[in-house]
């Protein structure tokens, strides 16, 4: 089988969470024999020199240069003359429907599989020019995100903006759905969402995965070692960080002061960044260059994620790591962990300040939980389920 993915960022080096599901969908897919091609939009913002970087299996990358920068006008004309969102319109251009045009013909791929709702502008030209089946793989349910966003801003102007995105993102999720010949949800959640949104389409929930390839556990974990990682410039993890450093993290600091929270995450915005550096008992890194490395050095994962939906890849991966996870319930979405077996869940301030003082205090329940957390991920997050049903699913009628 032929499978041609469209994704909004070059999905190498696999570092941030929709990169590495990506490119390892990409490898899972190749590794049971299947031709896979990846076409991406190489974005400035998160541009990547496709000459020079590495890929580790030479997966077949095709990337087209577009700015997708947010514009204040192009924003404000978006929203007073047109109906397509604005987060769609960034991404649809003549010069990438001109390269998906000849890598079709050229590939003649089987499959489709769009990598989020962004790219569902070019399904028209899809059908126009090949016999191939649409598989749109849903990794968030982007008018929630933005719906909770909304809600949660101050700026009445702002919250008016992006109110009347979030209610233009459902329907054009809604319409995307029903285009294609098929829906991949990454959680059972999204899925009954999806399901509610579209009640006649086709639809499956498959997980992401991570790889599973043996790692080097030999580095000794200290349960007093806590830390952070996630993307800075997406606005749940910023929301996220801040109320971690304002709420908890003092809380921490003033039992114990000598205690460090450990935090990377690339393209943080300046006056987080500023904030981050400033405050006490937290050591900020920005962008790192090697996450495993990181992942080996560190014990104790926080994620106070409070909105937000799909699987965070992180926890997956922390959990690959033997580190031992600290999260909210909206951040565990998507994940079939068991609080107190395979994470330990807060979701107020108390909370997590009595769950970090749990981990100090009893390092058989650090060892305990790390153990189980990593045998999940070993059978139910592994390259070669994901690509067992993905193929289940294609072949359906």
């Amino acid at each position: 089988m032929k499978i041609l993915q469209l994704c909004t960022k070059v999905p190498y080096p696999p570092k941030d969470g929709g990169a590495i599901v990506i490119y390892q969908t990409a490898s899972a897919l190749i590794k049971q024999g299947h031709k896979v091609e990846i076409l991406a939009v190489n974005p400035a913002k998160h541009f990547i020199n496709t000459k020079i970087s590495p890929n580790p299996e030479n997966i077949p990358v095709h990337s087209v240069n577009i700015n997708t920068s947010v514009s204040f006008r192009n924003a404000a004309i978006n929203l007073l003359f047109k109906t397509l969102p604005y987060h769609v319109e960034r991404f649809s251009t003549s010069v990438f429907e001109d390269k998906l045009n000849e890598v079709l013909t050229r590939f003649n791929p089987d499959i489709v599989q769009i990598e989020g709702v962004y790219l569902c502008e070019y399904i028209g030209l899809i059908r126009k020019i090949s016999n191939a089946k649409i598989v749109l793989r849903q990794h968030n349910v982007e008018h929630i995100i933005w719906k909770e966003i909304a809600k949660h801003t101050p700026n009445i102007f702002h919250k008016i903006y992006l109110s009347i995105l979030w209610r233009r993102l459902k329907k054009y999720e809604i319409n995307a759905m029903e285009k294609s010949d098929g829906v991949i949800a990454i959680s059972d959640l999204d899925q009954n969402g999806f399901k509610t949104l579209c009640p006649g389409i086709k639809l499956t929930s498959i997980p992401h995965c991570i790889s599973t390839n043996p790692v080097n556990l030999t580095h000794h974990k200290s349960n007093t070692d806590f830390f952070y990682i996630g993307a800075l410039d997406w606005l749940p993890n910023q929301s996220a960080i801040k109320w971690l450093v304002n709420n908890v993290w003092p809380l921490i600091v003033s039992e114990y002061p000598d205690l460090k929270l450990h935090i990377a995450g690339r393209n943080a915005p300046p006056e987080l960044s500023q904030k981050l550096k400033n405050t006490k008992g937290v050591v900020f890194y920005g962008e790192i260059e090697n996450q495993e490395t990181f992942f080996l050095q560190h014990a104790v994962l926080l994620v106070p994620l409070f909105s937000g939906s799909g699987i965070r890849i992180k926890i997956l991966e922390a959990m690959q790591y033997n580190c031992l996870v600290i999260a909210t319930a909206k951040a565990i979405e998507g994940i079939d962990a068991k609080p107190g077996v395979h994470f330990l869940q807060a979701d107020t301030e108390i909370d997590f300040f009595q769950k970090i003082k749990q981990v100090l205090n009893n390092k058989a329940i650090f060892e305990e939980i790390t153990k189980n957390a990593r045998e999940l991920v070993q059978n139910n997050y592994n390259e070669n389920n994901l690509a067992l049903r993905l193929t289940n699913f294609y072949t359906l009628r």
